[in-house]
């Protein structure tokens, strides 16, 4: 059969739902009786929660229940979830912190209280009328602040900040001692939103019948179903806007003090993750499960705009000090960086989630690196991951780094990246670090992306501009990014007995296409038609273990695994092929979906003929239709390394500030591309939130700690219209790390668009001696840049 996805051209199954808005969401599902939850979170930086008075909002109309924390423990609701444990008290001892309601709002935005009500108008008027005392106390937006020594430490234990370290620093003390020259910068890479269209939303349903959400259209469950078909046990049901069911799962079991196969998790159509939907703590979702219980009603609670941009996990904030020591002749001989990373209020996570250490070194043969972070704890919402999570980071780190090289050295920025690039004959690759990089060939990457530009005549371009007053500039982002991640992964595939096939996998879509991937491979794999597979994700019922989908592993690490169960079914039909046709099993190939013996096409079965024969010996358990079946639960062997070059094209108004993009190059190498249609989406997406950072996004807070864009109005995301038609293009170096040789290609145009963009803005600004413009490139950033360069 032919195969639409070998121009790119295959339609994604998921699109229709999708944009004929027939698709359920969270907020979609509408069960009899539901309760709606409202949040009266503290406005201040950060404050101790002196008086709490919920009276009022209870004898709101239409008001059922209110609680502070004093409420909250009285009913046995949850005092929090344990965060990371970073911070010893004065007895030396390391105690988490909790996330959820309490008596310290530690950003604004903090939960206080919490208010049901019939409907959501009425949950937040009653939250309005909660009475609730503060004291203000000093708050810490900034990282490089150094925390008052004299005023209430944020975790309360003491010491606010966490020293975490890397490399060998003599190592790199004695590179700077040896080199030629040693370049350095500091950099600023602040805060940013993931800002995605759906917003988090939870609703929990507690009992003996938990309903069973249909993922493909808008679902009222309003109609009473018969208590005696559901299980003997009640069971919670959280059907919720999430990456990561199966980690949800655990942690509101433990959470809430429920054995784990009592709590079944729904993950149904997410209107975008990027990174703080999953792998959390949130409080909400354990104070509406457990409002649930309590009242034995459901409960559900979506976030506004204006409270999910105040209170989601953010990424970037990292300021860091960085050094590139180098020979006379370019070549690079050690890496050194020391920065502040705030980690918000809450420590989820430890310093090194601001800089992927494993990417430290980029594209480049670096052999001497060391790294020093502090975490500081802020009054901002806690760090968290934001779709590349600590890789952008440390690529624009070193990209800044070496056209800040090539800049002082007097060479092209392209001649210094060749030159100093891991060889295309030196994979696997291990870093300084200890990194292995299974495949690569960066420099074939960067002459496509050079090619397509034209490189050397813009440069002569360029040059004709500048006489003319004009300032054009060319940038590179040259990257490498781990995908995937070493953690476990589940996956079953079915042989239906009508031949059909059915594929259950841990990971989690968030509109990436997990249903269009899955299918063509095993689709492939059967020689059937891609109509003829179902796919199931996020549903904890499924499956008993999974992740969930962040880094770039869902292809790579979940594809894989579907893959081996795959092959399993294959190899367990031509056995019951081999037995009809009456062969050895070696005798029997498979394609298009028929089981034909070798060298005599008109002998054979189809694959349907085969699930019969298969059934007649497998369960007959009512509604089991299963006739072969395979479940893997596997780790993977390693990290699989993408890479590529982007390209920016800029021209800049010194006099206004006003950078305009005009070109953008992207080449990337993601391994095999399975859906080439869909990695080009990828890709797309990606690029624009990397401009986005790069040009306007920045979650600015005043010195109170107070957000001051928390709204649409003041965060500028980037707008259709200002972006530039991309121009792709893509190598293909497999990965020996997968079965199927594919790496993930998510995040890459936000690794790769900053640096190329600061770069572009920089080359184009060098005449008027500006070195280094710090993100987000605003024109006030930009004219300011030029009114007191470097």
């Amino acid at each position: 059969m032919s195969d639409p996805r070998a121009d790119g051209a295959a339609d994604r199954r998921e699109d229709p739902a999708l944009l004929t808005g027939s698709a359920a969401y969270t907020d979609d599902v509408r069960p009899a009786g539901v309760l709606h939850a409202a949040i009266r979170r503290c406005p201040y930086g950060h404050a101790r929660v002196e008086r709490v008075d919920v009276g009022p909002a209870t004898e709101l109309d239409g008001v059922v229940a209110a609680f502070g924390a004093s409420e909250l423990a009285d009913a046995g609701g949850p005092a929090g979830i344990p965060t990371t444990s970073y911070f010893p008290g004065p007895d030396g001892i390391e105690r988490p912190l909790l996330v959820g309601v309490g008596e310290r709002a530690r950003f604004s935005g903090d939960p206080v209280a919490v208010a049901l009500a019939e409907d959501r108008y009425r949950a937040r008027d009653a939250v309005k009328a909660i009475d609730v005392a503060y004291e203000r106390l000093p708050a810490v937006s900034d990282p490089r602040q150094a925390p008052a020594s004299d005023g209430p430490s944020i975790s309360e234990f003491g010491d606010d900040t966490v020293e975490w370290e890397t490399g060998d620093r003599a190592a790199v003390d004695r590179a700077v001692e040896d080199a030629a020259r040693v370049v350095s910068l500091d950099l600023e890479i602040p805060r940013v939103l993931s800002a995605p269209m759906e917003t988090r939303a939870v609703l929990a349903e507690y009992g003996t019948d938990p309903p069973t959400v249909a993922r493909t259209s808008a679902v009222d469950t309003s109609e009473a179903t018969d208590p005696d078909a559901g299980a003997s046990t009640e069971r919670l049901a959280v059907t919720t806007s999430t990456q990561t069911p199966h980690q949800d799962r655990d942690r509101l079991a433990e959470t809430l003090g429920l054995p784990p196969d009592r709590v079944r998790v729904i993950a149904p159509a997410v209107g975008g993750g990027f990174g703080p939907k999953g792998a959390r703590p949130y409080p909400e979702e354990p104070l509406v499960a457990w409002g649930a219980m309590h009242l034995d009603r459901p409960v559900k609670w979506t976030a506004t705009r204006t409270e999910n941009n105040r209170t989601e996990h953010q990424g970037r904030g990292v300021y860091a000090t960085a050094e590139l020591a180098v020979d006379d002749d370019g070549t690079v001989l050690g890496l050194g960086i020391r920065g502040r990373v705030g980690i918000g209020g809450y420590p989820l996570r430890d310093p090194s989630f601001g800089i992927r250490a494993n990417l430290l070194t980029g594209a480049y043969d670096v052999p001497a690196v060391h790294c020093h972070l502090t975490g500081v704890l802020t009054n901002a919402p806690p760090l968290g991951p934001y779709r590349g999570a600590g890789r952008p980071e440390a690529i624009y780190v070193i990209e800044r780094l070496m056209d800040r090289a090539a800049a002082e050295l007097g060479v092209d920025p392209v001649d210094l990246r060749r030159r100093n690039f891991v060889p295309d004959d030196a994979f696997p690759y291990e870093t300084a670090l200890g990194f292995t990089y299974d495949s690569g060939d960066y420099g074939v990457a960067l002459d496509l992306a050079l090619e397509h530009l034209d490189y050397e005549a813009f440069r002569e371009r360029q040059e004709t501009a500048r006489a003319e007053g004009r300032y054009l500039g060319v940038g590179i982002g040259s990257f490498v990014e781990n995908t995937g991640t070493i953690q476990v992964e589940s996956g079953r595939v079915e042989l239906v007995r009508d031949g059909t096939l059915r594929a259950y996998c841990g990971t989690a879509d968030q509109g990436q296409g997990h249903a269009t991937t899955y299918a063509g491979l095993l689709a492939d794999e059967f020689g059937v038609d891609e109509a003829d597979v179902e796919v199931h994700e996020g549903d904890t019922d499924d499956l008993p273990t999974g992740t969930g989908t962040y880094a770039s592993r869902s292809t790579a690490v979940g594809g894989g695994v579907l893959l081996g169960c795959a092959r399993d079914v294959v190899e367990e039909a031509t056995r019951v092929a081999a037995d009809a046709l009456e062969v050895a099993p070696e005798d029997v190939t498979v394609e298009d979906g028929t089981f034909t013996v070798r060298g005599a096409p008109d002998r054979a079965v189809s694959l349907a003929t085969v699930a019969g024969r298969a059934a007649a010996g497998s369960s007959d358990a009512p509604g089991d239709t299963r006739a072969l079946s395979s479940e893997r639960v596997e780790v993977p062997d390693g990290l699989t390394y993408a890479f590529g070059t982007h390209l920016a094209v800029v021209e800049v108004d010194p006099g206004s500030g006003t950078v305009s993009l005009e070109r953008y190059v992207a080449v990337d190498d993601c391994g095999t591309q399975l859906e080439p249609a869909l990695v080009e989406g990828q890709v797309h997406g990606a690029v624009a939130q990397g401009l986005g950072q790069a040009l306007r996004e920045e979650a600015v807070y005043d010195d109170n700690g107070s957000m001051l864009a928390a709204s649409f109005g003041d965060y500028a995301m980037p707008r259709a219209h200002r972006l530039p038609d991309f121009e792709t293009d893509s190598t293909v170096t497999p990965s020996p790390v997968t079965p199927h040789g594919a790496k993930g290609a998510g995040e890459a145009g936000t690794i790769a668009a900053p640096p190329a963009v600061v770069n572009a803005v920089v080359d184009a600004l060098r005449p008027l001696g500006v070195e280094h413009v710090d993100v987000p490139l605003t024109p006030e950033t930009v004219w300011r840049a030029v009114s007191a360069p470097d």
